[in-house]
Parts: structure tokens; sequence; C-alpha cells
């Protein structure tokens, strides 16, 4: 929709989360069939929620994105650990 104004959609990576261009808005538990992996899940992107866009180098609106947490992990500790710095 944005991309009429010249806008371009931020891409969808589903790598570690990156505070400077991603809004954590929740968490999902890094379960994986292989227990093994679980903990390399943890602080990585698990979807994306709201799409962001950019328009040249200057972000327009942060990806709202889904960060996978620890299954015994509170939200406030994955936030806190990702550097990402909200209200309060």
């Amino acid at each position: 929709m944005l991309e009429k104004y010249g806008m371009t959609r931020t891409p969808v990576v589903g790598g570690a989360f990156d505070p400077a261009t991603q809004e954590a808005v929740g968490t999902v538990p890094a379960l994986s069939p292989v227990p093994a992996l679980s903990p390399d899940l943890v602080g990585r992107v698990a979807c994306v929620v709201r799409h962001g866009y950019v328009m040249g180098p200057r972000l327009v609106r942060a990806q709202q994105v889904l960060v996978h947490a620890s299954p015994d992990a509170s939200a406030r500790e994955v936030v806190e650990g990702s550097g990402l710095r909200g209200e309060q």
C-alpha cells in the first residue's frame, strides 16, 4: 500500500532481532523438534506481524515482529537481552 508513495517494504529476514529496524510486539516459545536447537532460536525473529517501510535510507515504519524466547523466560528478559529499551 505505501509503495505508491515511493516507500519500499523492508525485507523479511528470519535472523536475529534488530532493534534498529524492528519492534518486538510479543514472544513465542523457542521450541524445536530437536531440543538441542531450541537455544539457537532464542532472540531470533519468529514471524513478521506488520511490515516495515523505508524511503531511501530513512526508516519510515519499523517491522513489528514476534521473537523467539526461552520457554521459561519472561518477555521482559528477552527484550532487555536484545538491547531494546521500551517505555516503562
